[in-house]
C-alpha cells in the first residue's frame, strides 16, 4: 500500500510539472451531470470563445500531455474531449484558456413506441386557422422543400427505403463510427446507416414520400447515436462540426434536424449559436419527462427553433414521460402516435410518440420556407415559423399551472397550397395561404372556380391587404390563361372592403402573384354560383352634402354591353383610402373600363396617374393602341392651393358604348346625369333609382343628402328601332 501511494504522490508531481507554467489562480467552473445520467467518464473541456486556432491547439497539446483526448471540436465552440482522473481535471480548471469543464453524459433520441395507426399529423399541419376540428383528410403544403437539405442527426437512416425515393444519403461522415474506434470497440462500420430505428422514422418525418412535410428534400444521415439511440455528447458535438464544414463547402440550403437531448451542457449550446450565426438553422426537441426544456440541451438554446409535442386534438402530448414545456420552448407540433418509416424493411412504416416527432415536421416546414427562399437567415427562419403559428390552440391541461403563461402556446402551421379547382354548391371561402397570418413569399396561385352553363360565379372580397404595385390580385372573367377577360387588378393595402365581382361565363378565375419580398394578410373572399340575369343591386356609400373631396373616387367598370345582364357597382372613398376597380359582368370585347377620380396616387393596376411628361405621352400611345382618353389633367402644388388631377379612361372603345360619369360642383346635385353613347344595336339606360328620403323615377333625377344612401342598377337592352 506505501508503494501504491508512493507512486501516486510521483504521478501527481508529473503532473504538476506537466501544466506547472500554465496554471492561473482562477479556477474554472465544473458543470456535473444530473444524478439520473448515464456518465461516459469523459469530460468535455470547454475553451474560451475568444482563443484563436493557434491558442486553441495549443491547449490541446498541453491537455494531451496531461491527460488521454478522445475528440474535439473547434468550428461549432472550441470543445476537447478528455479522460481525466481527479488531479488531471483539477489542473486542467486552472489552465489558462479553459472556460469551464462539463462532466459527459449521454443524449438520447426521445420516443415511445406505442399506439394505433392514424397518420393524422400532416392532415393538421396545414389546417387552417379558425377550421381546426375536425380535420379535412388532405395535406396540401405550399412547396415541397426541394434544392434544400436536411442533415439528421440522429441514429442513421436505412438509405434504400421506398419512402425516401433515393433522395436518403451518406452525408460522408459516422461521427459514432469515429468515436466507436477511438474507443477500441470492434464494430462493423455502418456509414450513417440505421441500426435501432429511430433515425429512419425522424428522417420520413421530414422527407418522405408518404409521411413527410417537404416531400422532395434532399436528406444526409449523420449517425450521432449508436444502436441503444444514445451517445456521448462528444459525438453530437462532433456531428454538429462535421455538419458545420460541409454546409458551408456546398453552398445549398440546409437545415440540421436534432431529435434528441440530454441535460444542460452550455457546449452543446454554443455548438448551435455557432451554426446559427453562419445561418444554418437547427430544429431540436423539447424533450420528454413533462419538466422545464430550459433545463435540457439543446433544447434551451435560444438559437435553436424548439418544438414540444402536441395529440390529436391539440392536447399535450403526455404518453408515457409526456413533452417537456417551459418558456424555452417556441413551438408545438404533432408528437403522439404518429406513423413514419421503419428501418426493418424497405416499406416497413411503424408509430412512434415523442418530441423526436414534432421536431422533424419542422425541420420540413424550415426546408419548405428556405426552397422558397433560399436567402433567409436563421434568424429569419425562427422569426417566420413562430409567427406563423396557431395561436392559443394548444390544451395545456396536464402542464403545471405555473407554465401556463411561460410557455408559448403557438401550434405550428405549415402553409396550405394556394388554388385549385372549386365547384360552388353553397357559398363558400377561400383566401391566401396563412390568413390573417402574413402570406409566403413567392406565390403564383390560380384559383379556377366553376359553376355551370347557364350560371355565373359571384365572388365578394371582404378584406385585402397586399404589397402595393408588387403582390397583386387579378380576376378573370373565364379560364385562368385568357387575360384579354381581366375584370379586376387589385394591390394594396385596402382593409375590409366588401366588394362584389360577378362573371357572364360559368366560370372565374382569381390569380395571386406574390414576390418574396414583404408579405402582408393577402385576401379573404366569398363565392357562390347565381343563375344568369339575377339582379344585382348595388349599394353606394353616403355621400356628404358638397361635391366629392379631392382624394375621392366613382368608378364604371367592365360594364357589359353585349347581353342583357349588366351590372354596375360605384364605389366612393373618403381621405387617402385605396381605390378598388369594382366590376360587374365582362366580357371579350364586349366590356369598358371606366375611372373617374382626383386621387394621383396609384394604388393598383386599376388607375393610371399622370404626374409627369413621360406618363403623359405613355397615354397618348396606348390612347393610339384602341384607348380612349377622355380628359386629363395633372396635378399641381400652389401656395396653399391643390389643383386635383381628374382623368377618365374609356379601354377598349370599338365595338363598345363610351359612358361619361359627371360629378358637378353643385352643393345638392351629385350625380346629374349619365350620358350614353350609342354603338351597335345596344344602349345604356339608368332604369331604377332610389334614395332614404326621396322618391325620384327619372333616369337624370338624383339627388341626396347627407344622410342618404341610394341604391340604383344599370342594365342593358337590345334597341328595337335600330337607331
Amino acid at each position: 500500500m506505501y508503494v501504491l501511494r508512493r507512486w501516486i504522490n510521483v504521478l501527481n508531481l508529473l503532473l504538476l510539472a506537466v501544466f506547472s507554467g500554465l496554471a492561473e489562480p482562477r479556477r474554472r467552473p465544473l458543470v456535473r451531470a444530473p444524478r439520473d445520467a448515464e456518465l461516459t467518464g469523459e469530460h468535455l473541456i470547454v475553451a474560451d470563445k475568444s482563443l484563436s486556432s493557434q491558442e486553441f491547439h495549443q491547449l490541446l497539446t498541453r491537455i494531451s500531455n496531461g491527460a488521454t483526448v478522445r475528440s474535439y471540436v473547434e468550428n461549432v465552440g472550441k470543445v476537447i474531449t478528455a479522460t481525466l482522473s481527479p488531479y488531471a481535471r483539477e489542473m486542467v480548471r486552472h489552465l489558462a484558456g479553459v472556460d469551464h469543464i462539463e462532466e459527459e453524459d449521454e443524449a438520447r433520441g426521445d420516443s415511445l413506441v406505442r399506439g394505433w395507426p392514424i397518420p393524422w399529423h400532416l392532415d393538421r399541419l396545414d389546417q387552417e386557422k379558425g377550421d381546426d376540428w375536425p380535420l379535412d383528410h388532405s395535406y396540401q403544403p405550399i412547396g415541397t422543400g426541394e434544392g434544400v437539405d436536411i442533415y439528421v442527426l440522429d441514429s442513421g437512416v436505412r438509405y434504400e427505403h421506398s419512402e425516401f425515393e433515393f433522395r436518403a444519403k451518406y452525408a460522408g461522415y459516422d461521427p459514432y463510427d469515429e468515436h466507436a474506434q477511438k474507443k477500441g470497440h470492434d464494430s462493423i462500420p455502418m456509414q450513417g446507416r440505421d441500426c435501432h430505428g429511430h433515425g429512419t422514422h425522424v428522417a420520413s418525418l421530414c422527407g418522405g414520400k408518404t409521411f413527410g412535410t417537404a416531400k422532395k428534400v434532399t436528406l444526409y444521415s449523420v449517425r450521432v447515436l449508436g444502436c441503444q439511440n444514445s451517445a456521448p455528447w462528444s459525438v453530437v458535438l462532433d456531428g454538429l462540426e462535421f455538419v458545420s464544414r460541409v454546409i458551408e463547402s456546398r453552398m445549398r440550403p440546409a437545415v440540421v434536424t436534432m431529435s434528441l437531448s440530454g441535460s444542460y451542457h452550455q457546449s452543446v449550446n454554443d455548438a448551435v449559436m455557432e451554426l446559427y450565426k453562419k445561418n444554418i438553422p437547427v430544429v431540436t426537441v423539447a424533450g420528454n419527462g413533462e419538466t422545464d426544456c430550459c433545463n435540457r440541451s439543446p433544447a434551451s438554446s435560444a438559437h435553436a427553433i424548439t418544438v414540444a409535442g402536441t395529440r390529436l386534438g391539440d392536447g399535450l402530448y403526455r404518453i408515457g414521460q409526456g413533452t417537456n414545456f417551459g418558456s424555452c420552448v417556441d413551438v408545438f407540433a404533432p408528437g403522439e402516435q404518429i406513423t413514419g418509416a421503419s428501418h426493418v424493411c424497405w416499406n416497413c412504416s411503424k408509430l412512434l410518440s415523442g418530441t423526436s416527432m414534432a421536431a422533424p415536421m419542422v425541420a420540413g416546414l424550415v426546408a419548405i420556407h428556405l426552397a422558397r427562399t433560399p436567402r433567409m437567415t436563421a434568424k429569419q427562419v425562427k422569426e417566420r415559423v413562430i409567427n406563423d403559428s396557431l395561436l392559443d390552440m394548444v390544451n395545456f391541461q396536464g402542464m403545471p399551472r405555473s407554465y401556463y403563461a411561460l410557455t408559448p402556446n403557438r401550434l405550428v402551421q405549415i402553409p396550405g397550397s394556394c388554388g385549385g379547382s372549386w365547384f360552388p354548391l353553397s357559398q363558400s371561402t377561400f383566401h391566401t395561404p396563412m390568413f390573417p397570418n402574413r402570406y409566403p413569399g413567392n406565390l403564383d396561385c390560380e384559383w379556377r372556380i366553376l359553376a355551370e352553363e347557364g350560371q355565373q360565379v359571384q365572388i365578394t372580397f371582404h378584406s385585402v391587404a397586399t404589397e402595393r404595385n408588387f403582390d397583386v390580385v387579378q380576376v378573370i372573367d373565364g379560364p385562368c390563361w385568357d387575360s384579354s377577360n381581366v375584370m379586376a387588378t387589385i394591390s394594396g393595402d385596402l382593409g375590409m372592403v366588401n366588394v362584389t365581382f360577378r362573371s357572364l361565363s360559368p366560370s372565374l378565375c382569381v390569380r395571386f402573384t406574390a414576390d418574396g419580398e414583404t408579405s402582408f394578410s393577402g385576401f379573404n373572399a366569398t363565392y357562390t354560383k347565381l343563375y344568369k340575369n339575377t339582379s344585382l343591386p348595388v349599394v353606394v356609400p353616403s355621400l356628404p352634402p358638397r361635391p366629392l373631396s379631392y382624394f375621392s373616387t366613382v368608378l364604371l367598370h367592365h360594364l357589359d354591353v353585349s347581353k342583357n345582364a349588366t351590372e354596375l357597382q360605384e364605389y366612393e372613398t373618403d381621405g387617402f383610402r385605396p381605390t378598388w376597380c369594382n366590376t360587374y359582368g365582362g366580357g371579350r370585347r364586349s366590356n369598358v373600363d371606366i375611372i373617374l377620380t382626383n386621387d394621383t396616387r396609384v394604388h393598383s393596376q386599376c388607375k393610371l396617374e399622370v404626374g409627369n411628361k413621360s406618363l403623359a405621352r405613355m397615354l397618348e400611345k396606348k390612347a393610339g393602341e384602341g384607348f380612349s382618353l377622355w380628359h386629363i389633367t395633372t396635378r399641381t402644388r400652389g401656395r396653399n392651393v391643390v389643383r386635383p388631377a381628374f382623368y377618365l379612361l374609356l379601354k377598349r372603345v370599338p365595338p363598345h358604348l363610351e359612358h361619361v360619369y359627371y360629378l358637378r360642383e353643385n352643393e345638392s346635385e351629385y350625380l346629374n346625369h349619365l350620358e350614353t353613347h350609342t354603338k351597335q344595336n345596344y344602349k345604356l339606360s339608368l332604369i331604377h333609382f332610389t334614395t332614404s328620403k326621396t322618391s325620384c323615377t327619372s333616369a337624370r333625377c338624383m339627388y341626396a343628402t347627407a344622410a342618404s344612401r341610394y341604391t340604383f342598377q344599370l342594365k342593358t337592352f337590345r334597341r328595337q328601332d335600330g337607331a
